[in-house]
C-alpha cells in the first residue's frame, strides 16, 4: 500500500494570503487613484515654478517619457510661455525637481480644460 504525499502548504494550490498594503496598492493602481495623486501633485509643483502665470487657463496633463505636458485655453499665454519663458522654467525644475526626471515642456492648445 503507498503512502500518502505529504502535506506541503494549503490543499488545491491555493497561495498564502497577501499583506493587505500589497493588495490596497493594487487596487488603487488598477482604479487610477495614484494617477490623480500624482496629477496634483505635478499640478502644485507647476503652480510653485510659474507661480506668476499660475491661473485656470493652464493645467499639467502629466509627464511621460521625461516630456512634462502643460494644456493651456489661451493662445497668447501659450506664445509667451514657449518663447520667453520655456528655458527658465526647464532649469527650474531640473534643478529643483530632480526626481521628475524632466527633459522637456511641451505646451498645447486646449479649448476647454475642464474634460
Amino acid at each position: 500500500m503507498s503512502r500518502p504525499p505529504k502535506y506541503r502548504g494549503s490543499p488545491y494550490g491555493a497561495k498564502d494570503p497577501e499583506n493587505l498594503d500589497n493588495i490596497l496598492s493594487e487596487l488603487f493602481h488598477l482604479r487610477g487613484y495614484n494617477r490623480f495623486k500624482a496629477n496634483e501633485q505635478l499640478q502644485e509643483m507647476w503652480d510653485q515654478v510659474a507661480e506668476e502665470f499660475s491661473h485656470a487657463a493652464m493645467k499639467v496633463k502629466g509627464i511621460k517619457n521625461g516630456v512634462l505636458e502643460i494644456t493651456l485655453s489661451n493662445s497668447a499665454l501659450l506664445y509667451q510661455l514657449d518663447s520667453f519663458y520655456k528655458s527658465e522654467f526647464l532649469h527650474t525644475i531640473q534643478t529643483e525637481y530632480k526626481h521628475l526626471k524632466v527633459r522637456e515642456i511641451k505646451f498645447r492648445l486646449k479649448g476647454n480644460l475642464n474634460k
